[in-house]
């Protein structure tokens, strides 16, 4: 049995299943409540701070705006924890982790194919980045997905019954 000829069945059978559980229909809704709410906070959030960082010329500073909802993110998290320290740990975790893996994904490094270390089979020296995805303007709409994703997820994952936990478990296996 191969695993490539399985995969349509598998996923046709996995999507009949979420499409009949009510369970995510409601999960689906309550992501829907929960956006419109945040819309409406993030409209008026963003129309603020774009009142704060107007120069007088009339211009505006977006890395400050993008910077400062930066760290009202991290102030936010902040709320989410019951100590200090694991607070603290946790920032530089994540720091470490967008340094060292987030943006390296984004960036999508590919051998130059022209060096001599490519030439010679060894780590690029000198790799081909798709800078466009780390510009200012890019990274917000990236953390953004990815906050959303994460809500959508873990919105779902509360709403499918626990019926439809057991019925995706054997259509896996």
């Amino acid at each position: 049995m191969s695993g490539n000829s399985d995969t349509p069945d598998l996923m046709q059978s996995i999507e009949e299943l979420l499409m009949k559980d009510q369970g995510i229909a409601n999960g689906q809704q309550q992501v829907h409540k929960d956006v419109l709410v945040a819309d409406k906070l993030a409209q008026d959030i963003t129309a603020d701070l774009m009142k704060k960082i107007m120069k007088e010329d009339g211009e505006i500073n977006m890395q400050h705006a993008i910077l400062s909802l930066a760290r009202s993110m991290t102030y936010l998290g902040q709320y989410m924890y019951e100590s200090e320290d694991e607070f603290g740990s946790d920032v530089e975790k994540a720091r470490v982790l967008a340094a060292d893996r987030v943006v390296v994904a984004l960036e999508n490094p590919q051998p130059c194919g022209t060096c001599e270390s490519c030439n010679d089979d060894m780590p690029c020296d000198t790799p081909k980045v798709e800078s466009e995805h780390t510009r200012t303007r890019f990274m917000p709409l990236v953390a953004s997905a990815l906050l959303e994703y994460d809500h959508w997820c873990k919105t779902l994952h509360k709403s499918i019954s626990r019926d439809l936990q057991g019925e995706l478990a054997q259509a896996a296996l």
